[in-house]
């Protein structure tokens, strides 16, 4: 199933699960500065359509203000509409210091998230294995860690799960895996 959502999403099954993947967004969009009934409108119709899996992506520009209430609120909103769907917010890491990404893993877990994530990959770097050890030394209980972007290889992926990561986001792996099946390993 694919077809188009809103003006540059679409709804794609990816396995089990149905997501509002973006397509093509300016990156100003991509990084949580759509307007909030945009987003609203987005994340309902989103539901409606059958996600069973909501990506946020934080306002960059509210946590280099420090507006860390508007964050919080935003994320708990956002989890309260989920009704039981599993949210993962996206923090942009390669954007961030490593007080802003220990700031995300308090509010991520504060607000209640399932997961918390590295990158939507498009922006200028993926997952680190020190921002997922980061990640690993600062959330709280129940909240799990995504590390998505720049994985290409099965060495690295072992090691990000190694770290704790509960998932990976890669398309290169899948490839990669394919090519060593057809290698007789």
């Amino acid at each position: 199933m694919k077809y188009k959502l809103k003006d540059g999403f679409v709804v794609r099954k990816i396995g089990e699960q149905i997501m509002a993947v973006p397509v093509g967004k300016q990156t100003s969009e991509i990084h949580g500065m759509i307007v909030l009934t945009e987003s609203a409108e987005l994340l309902w119709d989103s539901l409606k359509n059958g996600a069973d899996e909501i990506d946020m992506v934080i306002n960059i520009g509210w946590l280099k203000c420090k507006r860390y209430d508007d964050i919080l609120n935003e994320i708990k909103e956002i989890k309260k509409a989920c009704e039981g769907r599993i949210l993962k917010v996206i923090i942009e890491t390669c954007l961030l210091t490593e007080e802003e990404k220990i700031k995300m893993c308090n509010l991520v877990t504060e607000a209640g998230a399932d997961f918390i994530k590295t990158s939507t990959g498009f922006s200028t770097g993926g997952a680190t294995f020190d921002d997922i050890k980061l990640f690993s030394e600062n959330i709280g209980d129940g909240v799990k860690m995504k590390a998505a972007g720049g994985i290409s290889s099965l060495d690295d992926a072992e090691k990000f799960l190694s770290l704790g990561a509960e998932r990976l986001g890669t398309s290169r792996i899948v490839s990669i895996a394919k090519s060593e099946q057809g290698s007789g390993y």
